[in-house]
């Protein structure tokens, strides 16, 4: 059995664990969900999908554990612990590898979620990712690179970043009517180099585009993504920028919600030799008295 299938079956067997009814609405996997009453904890895999043959297992990636908490009516608490590695079925003695990525430390800050509930919200996050990446492990923290590169700062060894995102929600229809919802979000993201890393400071931005289909337990969505290396030294400008896009479906009425994701690069630094990133999220969510 391949590994796609592999990946198929244990991502169905995450959706028979959806037994219990909530109230969520609308489906991401990167960009920027509209916040809810309930803390959410979250488990994300992204996986690899080489053009040429490849000996990776079918559980190297990239890994983020995340919380997502309500502190007050307005205001949430983020903290995401990103971890990659890489494997081999290979009859060579190549050693597999595992690193933790750079913690992540933020809030929302957002509208009452009955406005969202109104069918049109804001949300404004900042924070910072610590420099927790281990800089020796080069191979692990590559393929979480390659894996997610609109979120480069969750990876990289010796960098402090801080981050920031506006997020603009639109959604349509009753939520037990099946609706359209649409999604913008963008942001700055300052590296600065720590320890023996001798790199410039550099300043990034990412953008996003979100647009899906919510029907009762379930959404359809697709993500456009890009960054802009804003103070990087480059020949060409249109290097500045690399583009990405995904589709996804996911449970969403239910404390439990698995989702899949399949997503393709869309520039010639990645595409010539990735044909996409296969991902799996699941979220359980448990509703929070304030």
């Amino acid at each position: 059995m391949n590994r796609q299938s592999d990946c198929v079956q244990i991502s169905l067997l995450l959706m028979l664990l959806c037994v219990f009814a909530s109230s969520a609405v609308g489906q991401t996997f990167i960009t920027t969900p509209p916040p809810e009453n309930n803390t959410k904890v979250g488990f994300r895999f992204l996986h690899p999908n080489y053009k040429a043959k490849s000996y990776i297992t079918t559980f190297t990636g990239t890994y983020d554990l995340y919380v997502n908490m309500p502190v007050s009516p307005k205001i949430n608490l983020e903290l995401k612990f990103p971890f990659s590695g890489i494997g081999y079925d290979s009859p060579y003695p190549i050693d597999s590898k595992q690193a933790i990525g750079n913690i992540y430390f933020g809030f929302q800050y957002h509208q009452p979620i009955e406005e969202f509930q109104k069918f049109k919200g804001t949300i404004f996050s900042f924070g910072v990712n610590i420099p927790t990446a281990d800089k020796d492990e080069w191979a692990p923290h590559y393929m979480g690179l390659i894996c997610n590169e609109y979120e480069a700062q969750r990876i990289l060894p010796e960098v402090f970043t801080i981050s920031g995102n506006a997020a603009y929600w639109m959604l349509t229809g009753e939520p037990e009517d099946v609706g359209g919802y649409f999604g913008f979000e963008l942001g700055p993201q300052l590296f600065i180099p720590t320890g023996d890393n001798n790199d410039d400071t550099e300043l990034m931005m990412h953008y996003g585009l979100t647009m899906g289909l919510d029907a009762p337990n379930v959404a359809i969505f697709a993500e456009f993504l890009g960054v802009f290396a804003v103070t990087s030294d480059v020949d060409d400008f249109g290097e500045r920028f690399d583009h990405f896009v995904g589709i996804g479906m996911g449970i969403t009425d239910f404390p439990v919600r698995p989702s899949l994701y399949y997503q393709i690069p869309l520039d010639d630094d990645l595409n010539d030799f990735l044909s996409g990133v296969f991902g799996i999220k699941v979220e359980a969510a448990f509703p929070t008295n304030r």
